[in-house]
């Protein structure tokens, strides 16, 4: 099957129309938690396959870490990008002469094969997450990552405010929880690297949105509680402005893979170490 942009655009706005007028707007970040070495097309199509999918892989990778697909079981079709190769004309700046030059241009996508592993047997896949410990852990590596580039500090604020950010400084209140003050972290540093400050191009609720949901989808990888987000003022948000939900789902789910590799990253480096 191959598609091109186009259409491939038509059938996200299809696939997220569906999920957010049947109310699974939060069960889909939950689910973007799980997959983030994909793209978020391919997450939508994942997810409309198996929602309940949460280790995906084509069939040679699976063989490669020890485990092989089900006889009998029914392939996940994702799109990979195909390149056409197109020969074009330029002049040498070394030598001035007219010389061939070959690049790849994006021709379309096609559609390729994936398995979760609910449909494998085999070796156990390690995962990293289960390493990162409670809430204090957590806490002290998010400070420890993004306490780098923005300066962080805590003080005593009035009660419902649990910070706040002005673009390069970030300010936790000191009398939350340690959960409460890294949930509100994790929101305070998507709007730092969304460059939500400053920014007069986008509205305020979808700055919001845009940082609750990274901060829901992030919370979700690490397995921090995340039962007291709730999206459900989206589909009032959203009704009529699918477009709009799409491109901030998208924006979160790229953030939330940043911070989350950023965070894990700095994991695997102190584990190597000791």
């Amino acid at each position: 099957m191959f598609k091109n942009k186009m259409e491939l655009r038509e059938m996200i706005r299809d696939g997220i129309e569906n999920i957010v007028n049947s109310g699974m707007l939060q069960d889909y970040l939950s689910f973007l938690a799980k997959l983030r070495n994909y793209s978020f097309v391919n997450t939508l199509l994942i997810y409309q396959h198996n929602p309940y999918a949460t280790h995906v892989a084509g069939m040679r990778k699976w063989n490669e870490l020890g485990r092989f697909v089900r006889k009998g079981e029914k392939a996940i079709m994702i799109f990979a990008p195909r390149f056409r190769k197109n020969k074009s004309k330029e002049i040498d700046e070394e030598t001035g002469l007219e010389v061939d030059v070959q690049q790849e241009r994006l021709s379309g996508f096609v559609s390729v094969p994936v398995f979760d592993i609910s449909q494998t047997d085999g070796d156990k896949v390690p995962s990293l997450v289960s390493d990162f410990g409670g809430h204090t852990e957590l806490f002290e590596r998010f400070m420890s990552v993004f306490g780098r580039t923005y300066s962080i500090s805590q003080q005593k604020l009035t009660a419902p405010l649990g910070g706040y950010t002005d673009g390069c400084a970030i300010v936790l209140n000191e009398i939350k929880s340690e959960e409460q003050k890294l949930k509100t972290l994790i929101h305070e540093v998507a709007h730092c690297v969304l460059n939500h400050v400053g920014n007069e191009e986008k509205l305020k609720s979808v700055k919001e949105i845009e940082a609750e949901m990274t901060a829901f989808i992030v919370a979700e990888h690490f397995g921090i509680d995340s039962g007291e987000y709730s999206f459900g003022y989206l589909f009032g948000w959203g009704k009529g402005d699918i477009d709009q939900i799409m491109e901030s789902v998208d924006v979160a789910y790229k953030v939330s893979k940043e911070i989350i590799e950023s965070v894990e990253l700095e994991a695997s480096k102190d584990l190597i170490a000791s």
